[in-house]
């Protein structure tokens, strides 16, 4: 960003967030689970509803002004955070029983929820984004993702 221009460097990434990611575009990059892995490639389907049900198991609730479904791959990454928070805050506590059920949560919502969809989700993401920096945040994703698959492994 250094010597550019904060407005049109803005501009450029609303306008390249807009046509990938909002379905300006004739093939847009959903960032909802549901689309990349029912059956019928829709919103709102059995794996949005399942990671409600994983979500809910674990106290939490999108908030309300969050007003896309709940398996927006942002949602999913933040969830996914808070996991690790937990795992990092039985680790300080010497919990060796709750830092294991934390990690065993991770695996499974990484198994379940990430790993099925993400990295394709960031490759066509990759592809179809004309700056850099959505390019360079898909790789990255994609790299952590399937870094965290061989170290469930």
């Amino acid at each position: 960003l250094a010597g550019s221009d904060a407005e049109s460097k803005r501009a450029e990434l609303a306008s390249d967030y807009a046509r990938c990611l909002l379905g300006m575009h004739s093939d847009p990059v959903s960032p909802f689970e549901s689309v990349w892995v029912s059956d019928a490639h829709l919103m709102m389907q059995e794996p949005r509803d399942e990671v409600l049900k994983t979500y809910r198991a674990e106290g939490v609730d999108v908030v309300d002004s969050f007003k896309l479904p709940e398996d927006h791959i942002a949602v999913e990454f933040e969830f996914m955070a808070l996991l690790c928070q937990r795992a990092l805050d039985a680790l300080e506590k010497s919990d060796p029983v709750g830092l294991e059920l934390a990690i065993k949560k991770q695996e499974a919502f990484l198994r379940d929820h990430l790993a099925p969809w993400v990295p394709d989700f960031c490759e066509k993401l990759r592809l179809r984004s004309t700056t850099d920096f959505y390019k360079e945040l898909a790789l990255l994703a994609r790299l952590v993702v399937e870094s965290d698959l061989r170290d469930a492994a």
